[in-house]
């Protein structure tokens, strides 16, 4: 009974909407977002001499109202988030996760080996 009064209040008193609330652009979101390094791929300027391409920080760009700004002008929403994301965390762990794999490969063959030996 008590639980029901609760739900009554809360449906008839509860006036937050998640339609209202704005919605901030935020830089991990955006396609042009590099996760490993935190740059940004949309303001790269490359070197005329070795060709090599940087880019500057997200944070700089967000700072830039000539660029991106902090209403985020530039955004492009990344519909390949979930790839990107664990992409860059095994690039970053890519020592991390080889030697993991080597490592439980080498546990594995040797409890063969111990349970081969059992008569």
């Amino acid at each position: 009974m008590k639980l029901s009064r609760f739900n009554t209040f809360f449906i008839l008193c509860s006036t937050v909407n998640p339609s209202f609330i704005p919605v901030k652009r935020i830089c991990k979101d955006c396609k042009y977002f590099i996760g490993d390094t935190l740059q940004c791929r949309k303001f790269g300027d490359t070197n005329i001499v070795t060709g090599e391409v940087t880019y500057p920080y997200a944070s700089v760009i967000r700072g830039d109202s000539k660029k991106c700004g902090e209403v985020g002008n530039h955004f492009e929403n990344n519909p390949y988030k979930l790839v990107t994301g664990p992409y860059y965390f095994v690039k970053k762990n890519l020592f991390l996760t080889f030697s993991g794999v080597i490592i439980g490969i080498n546990v594995v063959s040797i409890i063969i080996q111990v349970i081969s030996k059992i008569p």
